[in-house]
């Protein structure tokens, strides 16, 4: 993060959200997932997301064009399974508010997760999916938010905000950077979990359990505005056809 502001400070120059994902997001990213490469993938710019694309084909007859599916900023898979399991949103330009790119990219990052959550439940139809969570980033206005998606019940997906922090942008936000480095290891060491869980649920048998039916009820829980472990509130949150 020092390099971003030492010399010539990037954050004074005018960023869209490309050049963000590019200067800041990427070399941060590889920094903190470094000791991660050999297992992880990480895809930047406007890639499209696999399963996705996969589920929204297998209903298309033989004669009907293919879509690629929607493209998310930035995909991380698990290189040896060559699975997905994590997306990354940037909300704009980093001084641009905009609330309306915000929520669209809060629910774009519940879809592609339920999307993956799915994918693997029809891989391994036989195990527990509710053992798996799967996790989102999302950037706006240079504060990060992390996202914990899962199967809390049979019919029930809940994706709430676990840690939100911000990027020092000039030396003197350099005294509180040590929230940025905690909340970037915690996003790499929930990935590292996430990774053995799907791993071992590729890889485990369930017997003569039944398959968790996936619905489309999802319920977000925002972030407390205090601390995201003290959350209060839900909101219900339904699926757009």
């Amino acid at each position: 993060m020092v390099e971003l502001i030492d010399d010539v400070n990037l954050f004074n120059d005018s960023m869209s959200e490309g050049t963000y994902i590019v200067n800041v997001l990427a070399p941060i990213l590889g920094y903190f997932f470094n000791k991660k490469k050999k297992d992880w993938l990480v895809s930047y710019g406007e890639t499209c997301l696999k399963a996705f694309a996969t589920d929204i084909n297998s209903n298309k007859k033989d004669d009907e064009r293919r879509s690629s599916g929607k493209k998310i900023d930035t995909i991380i898979s698990m290189r040896e399974e060559d699975k997905e399991i994590s997306v990354i949103e940037v909300s704009g330009p980093p001084t641009k508010n905009d609330w309306t790119h915000f929520t669209g990219d809060r629910m774009k990052i519940m879809k592609m997760l339920k999307t993956l959550m799915n994918q693997f439940a029809k891989l391994n139809p036989s195990s527990d999916i509710a053992l798996i969570r799967l996790y989102g980033l999302q950037v706006y206005l240079n504060e990060l938010t992390i996202y914990e998606f899962q199967l809390r019940y049979s019919e029930i997906y809940t994706i709430e905000a676990i840690f939100t922090f911000s990027l020092p942008k000039t030396w003197a936000d350099m005294a509180k950077a040590d929230k940025a480095i905690i909340g970037l290891l915690k996003y790499e060491r929930l990935l590292s979990e996430s990774s053995k869980t799907i791993r071992d649920f590729l890889w485990s048998s369930g017997g003569e359990a039944e398959a968790i039916k996936m619905a489309t009820r999802m319920i977000h829980t925002p972030k407390s505005t205090e601390k995201a472990k003290n959350i209060k509130s839900t909101k219900k949150m339904k699926k757009k056809n």
